[in-house]
């Protein structure tokens, strides 16, 4: 009967130890994780022996593959990667048998009196479920004032479980325990049913076989392995980025996991704790850069509770679009005990920034994921064509010089726009090819709905125009608008439209590459930086270039035959006409041509056009074009006469005065300004390894006449004058020579006259 006894206790405690499962290890006197370390004895209990309690709490889907616990280590548990330690949990350990009870209920001979004893029996409740420290009974519930002979004698303490997920109580004299877990971290769903744990227990290992000791001593130092009920689920993170309406997922963003911890009532870092990241590091997470996981992380297998991420950069320059990254931002979200992931906001001690649903942030229970998003300007800078070309490139444009050349910038806002340092554009052009004019200015503004917001001038924005010098120390022309981007949450998504002139300037490039005019967009890299200015916040810039051409025309003049044969003629004067489409002419019926203002009023009629030999359609308007303030120009010593910083168009030249003895040109002289351009961007697509990106950069341009290649635009035309011919004349010099002597004769009839008077007088 005693040893019946004796098999039903150890049976008991065995019983008591069904709720093992999961591995960690103890961190105390004690090394439970070694066998060789655990105290054992042979089947004599000693009660002067002390012992240890370590629990090791875990969180995994899958029952382990043990029945029942043997009260040592299990390392098959411990190598098992699904199982997590948890931290933070507390286990209250009460005694509940002393020494003597002990013995007393091990000992136990058949036909005595002993007391049956379950971990049930210790609470008022009769409901397994129900089972807490709350409905422990109160015998149980005593302070712990040692070994006496009421059992039970009440509280030992309470153990929290370690990084490892182990509890340790130590020094624990020789009695029966209850452990009871008296709060849970929070992706367990449901408590350990509260168990006994007998100091000390049968040592009952894998096997009874001949040659080891099980069954035959005692263990002092137990290991439990209760089971859990938690939850858990598998988030992917998907990362993109957003500019204007156009989305794409984003590879190389690095990140880093935080946890809710109820141990620390605070979030931790984990990133370096978990194995199933991708890729294996302490460093971060990194969102991947090929195939179907393109902008993608899975975190698998995460215990139900709060966690947030946080991005803080890129891998590298190739990843580096532009994109604003929000450093400071903490992106939330929760796993429920059904493993569905939401957004959720619930902050730790101290936590600040946390990123609210549906601003760049939103979660999606039926697929388990959650989506960040980036966000950065779009910016272009167009030119606006003369009235009548037929210019399709955006992005140039021809005038003449003292013309206005009208620009458009047009910036498509960033959703987080308010949350920056730096938001400003820096329009840059040489000041003696174009200058900025300072009261031709306008802002319009409009939301992500496209409907009008007014953005007030020294609230939301500054603006100047100052000089400055460039690589070559040659002046410039700047025009810098500053953005209050606190003051920009009206148009956050939407768009700021910034349209000004600058004057075409006797500078000008004639031809050629033409006159370049350079804007920048300059944004921050992160948000909710103190200053922009240094070197790790240096902004992004987005940068577009718009060319304006401009061109002349020349004529130089030689004689053939006479005295300027094959010499150039100086003082030879010319008229230049041009051709006035009807597009051309404004609300007023006027335009400007080369900064000179023309009337419909004052063009050439249709029949002196037709007369002059411009053109055979008397419904065409022509205009005579000025030079230096005047209709008409002479050549100079070199016989030429130019025609400097025309828009291209339909021009003639008419000669209306040559030199002595030399005849006019018969008809009017094609000025050869009927000039198409395409300019070749060069290819900038790409960002730069700083993250900069050029939108339009003019690398060469062509020339053409109607479908002819224009070699050179700027080439003179050449043209002659020939001599007059000499007509005969009425009579000649014989006639002369008559009527000389002729004369003679009669001056002399008129002599011999006077002289027979004056001897007849006398006489």
């Amino acid at each position: 009967m005693k040893l019946k006894r004796f098999f039903t206790g150890v049976l008991s405690a065995v019983m008591a130890l069904s709720v093992c499962a999961l591995p960690a290890a103890a961190d105390d006197a004690t090394n439970v994780n070694d066998p060789t370390d655990l105290k054992l004895t042979a089947s004599t209990i000693d009660t002067t022996q002390k012992g240890s309690i370590t629990i090791h709490k875990y969180g995994r889907l899958e029952d382990p593959t043990a029945e029942n616990g043997t009260g040592e280590v299990d390392t098959t548990v411990a190598a098992n990667k699904d199982n997590k330690p948890l931290e933070g949990v507390d286990f209250t350990l009460y005694r509940v048998k002393t020494t003597a009870d002990l013995l007393k209920y091990y000992d136990a001979l058949k036909g005595a009196s002993v007391e049956e004893f379950t971990a049930g029996d210790c609470f008022t409740a009769t409901n397994e479920s129900d089972w807490s420290a709350t409905t422990l009974k109160p015998a149980y519930i005593k302070d712990a004032t040692g070994d006496d002979t009421n059992a039970p004698v009440g509280k030992v303490g309470t153990a929290k479980t370690n990084a490892e997920g182990a509890a340790q109580f130590n020094s624990l004299p020789v009695g029966m325990y209850l452990v009871i877990e008296t709060n849970k971290v929070q992706s367990v769903t449901k408590t350990v049913t509260p168990f006994l744990v007998s100091i000390p227990m049968t040592r009952i290992g894998d096997t009874a076989s001949t040659g080891n000791n099980n069954l035959k001593q005692w263990l002092y130092d137990v290991v439990v392995y209760p089971k859990n009920s938690t939850a858990q689920g598998t988030v992917t993170l998907v990362k993109q980025g957003k500019h204007g309406d156009t989305r794409e997922n984003l590879a190389g963003v690095m990140f880093k996991l935080f946890q809710y911890q109820d141990s620390k009532a605070d979030y931790v870092d984990i990133t370096d704790k978990l194995t199933n990241k991708t890729p294996v590091g302490t460093e971060s997470y990194v969102v991947t850069a090929s195939g179907t996981n393109l902008g993608k992380i899975t975190f698998s297998d995460l215990p139900m509770g709060k966690y947030y991420v946080q991005e803080y950069g890129y891998t590298g320059a190739d990843s580096d679009k532009g994109y604003i990254i929000n450093t400071k931002g903490k992106y939330g979200f929760a796993i429920d005990k059904d493993g569905k992931v939401s957004v959720q906001t619930e902050t730790g001690e101290g936590e600040t920034d946390w990123v609210t649903n549906g601003d760049g942030f939103e979660a999606n229970n039926s697929n388990g994921t959650i989506t960040i998003t980036n966000y950065k300007p779009e910016f272009e800078k167009t030119v606006e064509s003369r009235t009548g070309t037929t210019s399709t490139d955006e992005h140039q444009a021809d005038y003449g010089i003292g013309d206005k050349v009208p620009y458009t910038l047009t910036i498509k806002v960033p959703e987080n726009v308010a949350k920056l340092h730096t938001f400003k554009v820096v329009d840059t052009t040489l000041e003696d090819q174009l200058k900025h004019i300072p009261d031709e200015f306008k802002l319009t503004a409009t939301d992500k709905d496209d409907s009008p917001q007014t953005l007030t001038e020294k609230d939301a924005y500054t603006k100047e125009i100052t000089v400055g010098k460039d690589a070559e120390n040659k002046d410039t022309s700047i025009l810098t608008v500053n953005f209050t981007p606190a003051k920009l949450a009206s148009v956050a998504g939407g768009t700021i439209t910034i349209k000004y002139y600058a004057t075409l300037g006797a500078g000008a490039v004639v031809a050629e590459n033409g006159n370049l005019n350079t804007a920048k967009l300059l944004y921050s890299r992160k948000t909710d930086t103190v200053d922009g200015t240094g070197e790790t916040d240096k902004p992004y810039e987005i940068t577009d270039e718009g060319v304006v051409y401009t061109f002349m025309t020349s004529i130089e003049k030689k004689g053939k035959g006479g005295s300027y044969d094959e010499a150039p003629m100086p003082g030879v004067t010319f008229a230049l006409y041009r051709k006035v489409e009807g597009a051309e002419w404004n609300s007023e019926d006027k335009v400007t041509i080369a900064g000179q203002e023309y009337t419909k009023e004052g063009a050439v009629p249709g029949a002196t056009a037709v007369e002059l030999g411009l053109t055979t359609n008397k419904s065409e308007t022509w205009v005579q074009i000025y030079h230096d303030g005047k209709l008409e120009a002479a050549t100079n010593d070199n016989g030429i006469v130019e025609y400097k910083g025309l828009p291209s168009g339909t021009y003639k030249f008419i000669e209306t005065k040559t030199l002595d003895k030399y005849n006019l040109l018969a008809s009017p002289v094609d000025a050869k300004l009927s000039l198409s351009y395409t300019t070749k961007w060069k290819d900038t697509s790409k960002y730069d390894a700083n993250g900069n990106l050029t939108n339009h950069k003019s690398e060469t341009v062509k020339y053409k006449n109607g479908d002819a290649v224009v070699p050179d635009p700027n080439a003179v035309i050449k043209v002659v004058n020939r001599s007059g011919f000499t007509l005969p004349v009425t009579g000649g010099f014989g006639t002369l020579l008559f009527s000389g002597i002729g004369v003679l004769l009669v001056l002399a009839g008129v002599a011999v006259l006077f002289s027979m008077k004056k001897k007849n007088d006398r006489a």
